[in-house]
């Protein structure tokens, strides 16, 4: 969460991680702009991934310039974020994440040596921090 928009030219995600993005194509007509995908798996040790498969994302085909000036812009603000004062924490416990190979050697993650579709363990109520 943060507080105002960042530019930037890479970005690294985790499993499950979001981001809202914001491309400028306004001066990119007649270009092709692939996003690709270089991180690892596992990450960071692993193989990369293959160039022409899980290593492509997604293409943008850039056909013409615009046809009409743009007006659109970026909040300066985004968003406020209030961080938890931990002494208003209520159930303290200790999970353990972590990774193992499934039968055909590729990762997955474990809550508790647990798996994430095994029954629910932790149920917060609302309210609690």
């Amino acid at each position: 969460m943060l507080e105002h928009p960042v530019p930037v030219t890479n970005l690294l995600l985790a499993p499950a991680e979001r981001a809202d993005v914001v491309i400028d194509f306004s001066s990119s007509a007649g270009v092709e702009i692939v996003m690709r995908n270089g991180a690892a798996s596992p990450f960071p040790q692993g193989k990369l991934p293959t160039p022409k498969t899980t290593g492509v994302v997604m293409q943008f085909r850039v056909k013409k310039h615009l046809s009409s000036l743009d007006h659109s812009n970026v909040p300066q603000n985004l968003s406020t974020y209030h961080g938890m004062n931990p002494v208003q924490s209520n159930n303290e416990r200790n999970l353990l994440l972590s990774m193992r190979p499934d039968e055909y050697g590729r990762s997955i993650h474990l809550l508790n040596n647990e798996l994430w579709t095994d029954p629910i363990t932790e149920k917060p109520r609302l309210g609690d921090v």
